[in-house]
């Protein structure tokens, strides 16, 4: 990271803390260093929970120290570098605004400053804030990507839920299937686990669980309640296109035989998935077939035989088709296309 600056936009309320100005007498000479290494920022009680902290920068080398990365460690803070080389024996400051409207309890944000110096390549500051757990706090958890009866198995980071006395209150009632169960964790944290099915309905759903969180060692920081969405995407397994094209068949070269591959669909899921046990297809035209089929990893393989003595004429013909999977349990998908082919004698 490096040019004249190095700012990230954030609109905000501020909480600004004291700013330690370093002058021309001040600085150390041979010295690259930050005041202060640390801010406490106290309670956090503003209605966004936003505050921003001050640290000034010192170059006390007689060269220039260009900050080549600045590394947060969250996604919560917004950074601003106001002069980027730093000039020697001069100094410039770096705003760090942290949000932290979706955390409750006490925080701590850490901020890495790599530069280009071998005597001081690395620099480190942090941030700490006491957020009230008073008031709603509402999040939405993305469980993954599925296909349809999947296993769900998805678990929050122990420290989503961190110091606080947290509680599963009343769970919402919906038809997903899904259950939500909170697991105590080593530190006073606990983590979110996620267990059940994927939903057969393809598209997006979701679970909504309310928590309860108070910190019994904090009291003001009060108790409050955490409203959680947890949405999945339920895809295809197959991906079978609207169309399905076999292309020129000859009744007399080819036997009145073609062949069809409708291939698996990952959908970036790597779930356990249910293992189909066969395939079946709904014709509506009596001219053609299904004559074989193999299923494998890459999905599965159709043989088609056109029945000549049932076509009406030669030339491009089409097919309502429905693919019709089984499953072991009991599950059976179906997927509608139409196949398209040129007949030749």
């Amino acid at each position: 990271m490096s040019g004249s600056s190095i700012r990230r936009r954030w609109s905000r309320s501020i909480v600004i803390v004291a700013l330690v100005t370093a002058s021309a007498g001040c600085f150390q000479q041979g010295a690259f260093y930050v005041l202060p290494e640390h801010s406490d920022l106290g309670i956090i009680d503003n209605d966004a929970r936003v505050a921003t902290a001050e640290f000034v920068i010192v170059n006390g080398l007689n060269r220039p120290v260009e900050i080549k990365h600045i590394y947060p460690s969250c996604n919560c803070a917004e950074l601003d570098l106001r002069q980027n080389p730093i000039a020697p024996r001069a100094s410039t400051v770096l705003s760090v605004t942290v949000n932290l409207s979706q955390q409750a309890g006490r925080q701590e944000t850490s901020v890495l400053l790599v530069t280009d110096s071998t005597a001081f390549p690395q620099k480190r500051v942090s941030i700490a804030a006491l957020v009230p757990a008073s008031g709603v706090y509402q999040r939405r958890v993305d469980i993954g990507v599925f296909h349809p009866g999947d296993a769900i198995d998805f678990a929050t980071p122990s420290t989503s839920f961190s110091r606080g006395l947290v509680e599963l209150g009343r769970e919402g009632t919906d038809d997903s299937g899904v259950a939500v169960e909170l697991v105590p964790q080593p530190g006073d944290e606990t983590r979110l686990v996620v267990t059940g099915a994927a939903p057969q309905v393809q598209g997006e759903f979701s679970r909504k669980v309310s928590l309860r969180e108070s910190f019994p060692d904090e009291p003001a920081l009060g108790e409050g309640v955490i409203e959680l969405e947890l949405v999945g995407t339920v895809v295809p397994r197959w991906d079978v296109k609207p169309e399905v094209y076999a292309g020129f068949v000859s009744l007399s070269r080819d036997r009145g035989r073609f062949t069809l591959q409708i291939e698996n669909n990952a959908a970036r899921t790597t779930r356990r998935t249910i293992a189909p046990t066969g395939v079946r297809i709904v014709l509506q035209e009596d001219w053609l077939s299904l004559e074989d089929y193999n299923l494998s990893s890459d999905g599965a393989k159709l043989v088609f035989r056109i029945h000549e003595q049932n076509l009406g004429k030669l030339g491009a013909q089409k097919a309502p088709m429905e693919f019709v999977v089984d499953y072991a349990d009991g599950l059976t998908e179906t997927y509608s296309t139409t196949v398209f082919a040129h007949i030749e004698p």
